[in-house]
């Protein structure tokens, strides 16, 4: 059987246990551009007036009102089995559907209260909804992978047994992404999870189905996991309460995953709610179950009411991350105004309770960030890669970006040497907490960004350090993005830093088709002499975030960083051509900016942006053409258009821009890099290819990148500053 075949028997098998009267007919499903379906379930009558009532509830509300004998477990079993159809039948969240086992469940216990009159625990009767990695008798845990489908478990996680003892219903699993390790939600399976408030944004991941179906109220308590933002993620972007424990708080044996043994960065489990006090009442009523009593890795610790109730009185004191000044920063990814205007609007009102605040300014977290990724990714993904092999399947784009890079994986002597440096940065940040004045709690944003356009979610510092950590975290909904209220920075994708005898030149790359997502790349324009140099550093998780753009075909890959020397001229050129032709380009900006690059003075007043791009890329395509035949190779100081010829040992290569292949001229003093050496995709290594360093060829996805680079001369410019410099470190001379 294929995978395509696989994929398509569990797809119908899903479907076929939605109820037929639980089915959205199709005059009845809202068109495909309705971007939210957050208020469908309302609007559309489909359910009954006591479903919606129930299933608006928080999980205390519920768990009261079948304790007192209002609602029985079945009843309110019924009504989210039904609201969880319809949600995925909007969202696409679900992956495992039990609605048969779960009214059986439902129905044991009613007669159990009829006969004891009494619960069974604090979650007697409450639906509970699983991410697909924990194990349910009788269901499937692919975790995304179609090599997944066809096992059905034969025993149940740790978590689902704790559950069950407390009286909760299981009766659907949700949705992951393939490899569980992006912030996505996405899989050959069932495609893609959507959002419920803007069916055109990502739900985010990887406990992406959680927070769908949660966020729809098609499940009023989901379970699930984070290893480096995979609760906070989805719970930030479907406006739900969430809380990631520290390691060794919740039981997490018996879960599904890629490969089992690897605990450098532990994956922690935790719930997703619409309310704090569901978070708590949920950790009370699993404690009560001694789940230490089942994982010898767990902590004896059970739940503490007076230390909670302590917790809930006196004036506090909060950190705010903050760099320059600019509350909820982290001084890499700026935030976007709806995101700082959250903070501030949490700073507010914690003053007018009376809290106080404090600037907290963040303690190596770029480092953090490069600390957990090569330790989370030190088997080069090669895990990953059987599991997705095995059954024949495509890597989704996220995954399939990260393989193509073939990083290597590490010896165990550098393992533990990433280890040993994990706990040394533990013990450094807890004595920088220390060294602050007495601080009850930190505040930083989950992300940069409200939920992105599917596919772009590229940034995962403001999560992960808490996991390299082993902090606990939660998540709290503060506000909504407004179209009136958070205008948009002009001056927020590009800007030049002067201090003062040295320049910075600062851009923030975006991602193809996205106005969201930013990645820092940082250049010291230095001056030795008569040589000036552009030097641009992009650290290797933005290297992974920009993969698609084919910017690795400008980079020189190291293990730790990526490095690369350019041609000042074809570096600002390629900064103007990508990210200035957006609707949101200052003009301003790229006034100044084009001063630089043609060494002028003056601008007309009255020059468009259009124009100043138009005149650098028509100016640096100025070289005379002649047309190439297939077989021709590019020869120095000819522009071909036509095909692209590159005489190699096997045979002719073609390269494209924008779908016609070229050849590029190179001299001295033309915008243009000189590639020796360099590998091609189909394993030829070619004598020399000359490759398009600047404009579109850099970051225009369709470019496949060599595996191999040549470190390039840089530029000469004379007279761009009058004999100051930055050192090798970086420092202003």
């Amino acid at each position: 059987m294929t995978w395509e075949e696989t994929v398509d028997k569990k797809r119908k098998a899903l479907l076929a246990l939605i109820p037929d009267q639980w089915r959205i007919r199709s005059d009845q499903l809202p068109a495909e551009s309705q971007r939210s379906v957050i208020s469908f379930a309302e609007e559309s009558n489909l359910l009954t007036a006591e479903e919606l009532t129930i299933t608006k509830l928080t999980v205390q509300e519920l768990a009261g009102k079948i304790a007192s004998g209002e609602y029985t477990a079945t009843q309110v079993c019924q009504a989210y089995c039904h609201r969880a159809a319809i949600a995925h039948q909007l969202v696409n969240c679900l992956f495992e559907i039990c609605f048969d086992a779960a009214l059986e469940q439902a129905n044991k216990l009613d007669e159990y209260f009829q006969k004891h009159g009494q619960t069974v625990g604090l979650l007697h009767g409450v639906p509970v909804s699983l991410k697909d990695q924990f194990r349910v008798k009788g269901l499937e845990s692919s975790i995304g992978y179609v090599s997944g489908l066809g096992t059905v478990d034969e025993d149940e996680s740790i978590v689902t047994e704790c559950l069950r003892k407390a009286g909760a219903i299981i009766y659907v699993k949700t949705s992951v992404p393939q490899s569980l390790m992006i912030g996505e939600t996405v899989n050959n399976i069932i495609g893609r999870t959507l959002n419920p408030y803007n069916r055109l944004l990502s739900c985010g991941g990887s406990s992406g189905g959680e927070g769908a179906l949660v966020g729809f109220h098609g499940s009023p308590l989901g379970i699930g996991t984070d290893v480096g933002g995979s609760i906070r993620i989805p719970s930030a972007f479907n406006n739900l309460w969430s809380l990631k424990p520290s390691n060794e708080r919740l039981p997490m044996g018996k879960l599904k995953k890629t490969v089992d043994g690897n605990e450098s960065i532990p994956s922690i489990c935790g719930p997703m709610a619409h309310s704090v006090g569901d978070l708590a009442y949920f950790m009370q009523a699993f404690l009560q179950q001694e789940p230490w009593k089942y994982d010898p890795k767990l902590i004896d610790i059970p739940w503490r009411e007076t230390r909670y109730l302590e917790g809930k009185t006196g004036k506090k004191v909060f950190g705010v991350m903050a760099v320059d000044g600019i509350f909820g920063f982290d001084g890499i990814v700026m935030p976007h105004p709806p995101i700082l205007r959250g903070i501030q609007q949490v700073i507010i009102s914690l003053q007018k309770a009376g809290h106080t605040v404090v600037e907290w300014q963040p303690y190596k977290h770029k480092y953090a960030t490069d600390l957990i990724t090569a330790i989370l990714f030190a088997d080069g993904g090669a895990a990953i890669r059987r599991s997705i092999e095995s059954s024949g399947e495509p890597a989704i784009p996220d995954i399939k970006q990260f393989l193509e890079l073939k990083q290597p994986s590490i010896d165990l002597e550098t393992l533990w040497k990433l280890q040993s440096e994990k706990y040394t940065y533990q013990k450094e940040y807890l004595n920088f907490w220390q060294q602050q004045s007495h601080i009850d709690g930190w505040i930083l944003p989950v992300a940069p960004h409200t939920a992105v356009r599917h596919g772009d979610y590229k940034y995962y510092a403001y999560t992960s350090v808490i996991n390299l950590l082993d902090w606990p975290a939660m998540t709290i909904p503060v506000t909504f993005a407004d179209k009136e209220i958070d205008v948009k920075d002009m001056q927020y994708k590009m800007v030049i830093c002067q201090s003062l005898s040295c320049a910075r030149l600062c851009t923030f790359i975006r991602i193809p088709l996205n106005q969201i997502i930013p990645i820092n790349a940082c250049a010291n324009i230095t001056r030795n002499n008569s040589q000036c140099s552009l030097y641009v550093e992009i650290d290797r998780q933005a290297l992974v975030a920009t993969g698609r753009l084919g910017i690795e075909n400008c980079v020189d890959t190291t293990a730790n960083r990526v490095e690369t020397i350019v041609k000042l001229n074809a570096a600002l050129i390629t900064i103007v051509r990508y990210t200035c032709n957006q609707d949101n380009c200052d003009t301003e900006f790229l006034i100044e900016l084009f001063k630089t690059v043609s060494n002028i003075n003056s601008v007309s007043a009255n020059v468009t942006k259009e124009d100043i791009i138009d005149f650098i890329y028509n100016d640096t395509l100025s070289s005379p053409t002649i047309n190439c035949t297939s077989n021709q190779r590019c020869e120095t100081n000819n522009v071909c258009q036509g095909n692209y010829g590159v005489q190699s040992s096997s045979g002719n290569n073609t390269i494209e821009l924008n779908g016609n292949p070229l050849c590029i001229k190179t001299s001295q003093d033309d915008y243009l890099l000189n590639i020796k050496e360099s590998y091609w995709p189909n394993g030829t290594n070619t004598v020399e290819m000359i490759f398009r360093c600047n404009l579109e060829n850099c970051l225009d996805d369709s470019i496949s990148a060599p595996n191999t680079y040549e470190k390039l001369e840089p530029f000469l410019i004379s007279n761009l500053f009058n004999g100051t410099a930055f050192d090798v470190n970086g420092t202003c001379l």
